[in-house]
């Protein structure tokens, strides 16, 4: 009986805890912040591991004796320190960082134009991932930061989705500087941004910061009115899991999303994620429904001083338009939720197979609007960063970006008479013969991006150099797509 207590008892006794553990967290020397995903290294082995998503790191099963620890982080200073390890016992330490030149600190994927505390002379704003995560729900993501002082944000559509514009400073979206990863995204021609090809940035994005005035970039020119810069999550959660997110609001709308991790894999040497929503709904107007959809995947790897992360995300979307004021008198004869764009109920009796045939309008909530806006930008980057030494890092990014977007609307649909609800119907459109047509915005582009950072010996000067190369190629055309008569 006594020896089978004893066993019991040893049987009971976590592994690691016959062998010599260390455990320990990473973090921000100034900041207190965990370090996600930092290279745990004993030196002169091959063991080693990486910081959970709370900066928290174990190593077991070693042997009594000393160890020499090497921490790296992109844009941190390397860490050496030797520990002694004995047996059955768990060996507590920490690990405080300090940060180098890198603009992003532990945010970096490429070089941007950020500015920091104390450094950058311009007025300046940083949202964090926390933030980003409490506020973001189901509207476009300007809505995160709308109440940000100088920034003023408006959807046409009534319910944060489609339409959206953004002034900072009372400059519109062509005087300013929009970047993901610091890639920019403003349209290569009329340099606005369809903010709704990026309903999947609040599941992956890190940090937003606003910029209000005048600034400088890395690549090309800067804005004259400010620039948004969006970082997205550096690496994957390094534990297998996933999350299920549903929400809710008025007038019918829900959102159901996924997310997926695998953890490190293959020798911990990669990490995935994966993920998506579904979205729809609608908004206080009539006919303002919508209905998209979102994706993203983000797959690491990792290696000893360097990391290699491929990214790819993009959101169809399809929304009705409710872009165009109403007067004041068509308020007053039809209501306060008057939409002016052009669409039918689904049920008028001169409908035909041909208009109902789902190519040329969007049907929902019992309406049928020919005044629609259809939308994909899917975005391919992959990301270099080389941590050179303590001093100097070398960033290289590749993208391709393909967008396949139109507006559709019916020729003076502000003109034609209404019933005494304020509804069109096919017969009055037939009546006033106008048409719907089509305006396409087909592009593609493809660039390198690459910045090379660095200090002297003394740590006085920095020293950061930039390089872009991109090309673009882009097609507009209008199509015929109903005519009614």
């Amino acid at each position: 009986m006594k020896y089978l207590l004893f066993t019991i008892i040893f049987l009971l006794i976590p592994i690691s805890l016959l062998a010599g553990t260390i455990t320990g967290k990473v973090y921000d020397e100034r900041t207190n912040y965990p370090l996600i995903a930092a290279n745990i290294i004993i030196t002169n082995t091959q063991q080693g591991t990486l910081t959970d998503n709370k900066g928290n790191f174990t190593i077991a099963g070693l042997e009594e004796g000393s160890y020499q620890i090497r921490i790296t982080y992109m844009g941190y200073k390397e860490i050496l320190k030797t520990v002694e390890v004995f047996t059955d016992i768990i060996t507590l330490i920490d690990f405080p960082m300090q940060k180098t030149i890198l603009p992003l600190g532990e945010k970096v994927i490429v070089t941007a134009n950020r500015a920091n505390e104390r450094e950058t002379p311009i007025a300046f704003t940083n949202i964090s991932q926390k933030n980003v995560r409490e506020s973001f729900t189901m509207s476009d993501i300007p809505h995160i930061f709308k109440n940000t002082n100088g920034v003023y944000v408006q959807s046409f559509g009534g319910y944060g989705i489609g339409d959206t514009k953004v002034r900072i400073r009372g400059f519109d979206e062509e005087h300013l500087q929009v970047m993901i990863n610091g890639i920019t995204i403003n349209d290569p021609e009329t340099k606005k941004i369809t903010w709704q090809q990026y309903l999947n940035l609040g599941d992956i994005t890190y940090d937003i910061q606003i910029q209000r005035g005048v600034g400088s970039s890395l690549y090309g020119s800067g804005a004259f009115g400010g620039s948004i810069n969006i970082e997205t999550i550096k690496t994957p959660p390094i534990k297998f899991g996933g999350e299920i997110s549903i929400s809710g609001a008025m007038y019918s709308t829900y959102k159901v999303g996924l997310n997926l991790y695998t953890g490190l894999f293959a020798n911990n040497k990669y990490a995935l994620k994966v993920g998506g929503n579904f979205m729809q709904g609608n908004a206080w107007r009539k006919s303002t429904y919508f209905e998209n959809y979102d994706y993203n995947l983000l797959l690491t790897r990792y290696f000893e001083k360097s990391d290699l992360r491929l990214l790819v995300y993009g959101a169809p979307t399809n929304s009705s338009h409710s872009f165009y004021n109403p007067t004041p008198k068509q308020l007053y004869d039809y209501g306060w939720d008057f939409n002016i764009d052009a669409f039918v109920k689904s049920d008028d009796p001169s409908l035909t197979e041909e208009l109902k045939d789902g190519d040329g309008e969007l049907i929902g909530n019992g309406y049928i609007s020919f005044d629609n806006n259809v939308s994909h930008k899917p975005q391919i980057e992959l990301h270099y960063n080389k941590y050179i030494n303590q001093n100097t890092n070398l960033n290289l990014t590749t993208f391709l970006s393909i967008t396949r977007s139109y507006n559709e609307f019916v020729r003076k649909a502000d003109k034609i008479n209404r019933d005494n609800e304020g509804f069109l119907t096919i017969d009055s459109l037939n009546a006033y013969g106008t048409y719907q047509y089509r305006n396409h915005n087909d592009n593609e582009q493809i660039g390198l991006l690459a910045s090379y950072n660095t200090q002297t010996i003394d740590e006085q000067h920095k020293i950061t150099l930039g390089f872009k190369s991109h090309y673009t190629n882009i097609n507009h055309y209008d199509k015929l797509q109903h005519i009614f008569y």
